[in-house]
């Protein structure tokens, strides 16, 4: 889906920041080509590199600072490889139809800034087992988007957990809030 209309997005990174970044481990996301080759990339990887979306724009974070008394402005919006792996085995196969869910496909990380930047409805979701605070996006584009995230204050990354979709009114988000959020350490 182009998303390039909206005027809400994340910030790009200045070249000093690239540079700073430059050690091997985060991979800078410029175009969605960097993404669909972060992605791919993590299907068959081990090592533990780390994709940056870019960072989270004053508007966005004024949102989220209101609702959750959360400061995330100008946190990267992080994805680990290890996710990546965790959402594509958990949620990117046939299975998901059986939960009313459908498949993630690599193409869906690609929408992880917009969905960031533009949610249709937000939650506070429960702790990380670190005490680091959740926070559930979602995102109508044809389907509902789901994504998890968890605040690093010590890196300033709003990190991205997990991610999943469903059918237009299958799920709300009030059913996410009152069951267990689907993330690597309860699936």
């Amino acid at each position: 889906m182009d998303t390039t209309t909206e005027n809400i997005t994340l910030i790009n990174y200045s070249n000093k920041e690239i540079n700073q970044f430059k050690n091997g481990k985060v991979i800078i996301a410029n175009n969605s080509g960097d993404i669909k080759k972060f992605i791919r990339d993590a299907q068959t990887s081990n090592n533990n590199h780390k994709l940056y979306f870019g960072k989270i724009n004053s508007q966005t974070a004024s949102k989220i600072k209101i609702l959750f008394n959360i400061d995330v402005e100008n946190y990267n919006v992080s994805l680990k490889l290890d996710n990546v792996k965790h959402i594509l085995k958990k949620h990117g196969n046939q299975k998901e139809y059986l939960r009313g869910q459908v498949p993630i496909l690599e193409s869906d990380f690609e929408l992880i800034p917009y969905i960031i930047s533009n949610f249709d409805t937000i939650k506070r979701g429960l702790k990380t087992a670190q005490d680091k605070p959740v926070i559930i996006c979602m995102k109508q584009i044809r389907i509902n988007y789901y994504l998890v995230s968890y605040v690093s204050n010590k890196h300033h990354n709003l990190e991205i957990q997990t991610m999943w979709k469903i059918k237009k009114n299958s799920a709300t988000m009030n059913n996410i809030s009152k069951n267990p959020i689907p993330t690597s350490e309860n699936e």
